[in-house]
């Protein structure tokens, strides 16, 4: 009977323990619920996401060539007195005074006797950021045309004109024309300080303005010029 008794206790102890075990389950269970018990210790974490936009410059060209075609400074009649030829590319503005005054002095330019000839290296900017666009030539005005065998070889020279072709593509133009070489000289000539990229607004044109001594030797004269943009 004593032993019947013991066992029935244990029985009922059990019982309430898994009693109070589900409770605390259930308890514990409703206050995370409510918020009203958390856990602290958890360890968390953050990740980022970087990118570095660099940009790049570049420089278009859709015009890379400007010919003064062949011809010569007639020295007889009126033109005597000349000691050299002014061409520009840019006779429309009636830049040749040489010409305009004695249209006979430049012979077989035609082209260039006709007030409406127009001819320019015409940039674009089609990169994805502002640049600033010089231009250097690879010899100077002797080289070019005299050679050193010239007695009127230091009036040879060749200036640079830059003008926006589209509305307020540059800021820092060219103040009139300016000097890229002369008889001993070849120097770099800044023709915008900051072209812009933007389609409709990226757009600029050098004309040239040139002196030729009428005793340049004869023969195919090429100056190369080198357009450079770097990012303002």
């Amino acid at each position: 009977m004593v032993k019947k008794k013991i066992d029935n206790r244990l029985y009922l102890l059990f019982g309430f323990s898994v009693f109070f075990f589900l409770f605390a389950i259930f308890g514990s269970f409703i206050l995370f619920e409510d918020g009203l018990l958390s856990l602290t210790g958890r360890v968390t974490g953050s990740g980022t996401v970087t990118l570095t936009q660099a940009g790049a410059a570049g420089l278009f060209l859709s015009d890379s060539s400007i010919s003064f075609g062949s011809g010569y400074l007639n020295v007889s009649g009126d033109c005597a007195e000349l000691f050299a030829a002014n061409l520009d590319s840019n006779n429309s503005a009636r830049l040749n005074i040489n010409l305009t005054s004695f249209p006979l002095c430049w012979i077989n330019t035609t082209e260039f006797l006709n007030g409406s000839y127009v001819d320019s290296f015409n940039i674009s900017n089609n990169g994805t950021v502002n640049v600033n666009v010089s231009a250097i030539a690879d010899k100077d005005g002797e080289d070019w045309l005299c050679g050193g065998n010239c007695p009127l070889t230091n009036l040879a020279a060749l200036n640079l004109l830059s003008i926006n072709q589209e509305l307020n593509s540059c800021t820092g133009l060219t103040d009139g024309f300016e000097s890229l070489i002369g008889p001993a000289t070849n120097v770099t000539v800044g023709l915008c300080n900051n072209l812009d990229y933007s389609d409709s607004s990226d757009s600029i044109a050098i004309y040239v303005n040139t002196t030729i001594p009428k005793d340049t030797t004869s023969g195919a004269k090429i100056l190369t010029i080198t357009f450079q943009a770097l990012v303002t």
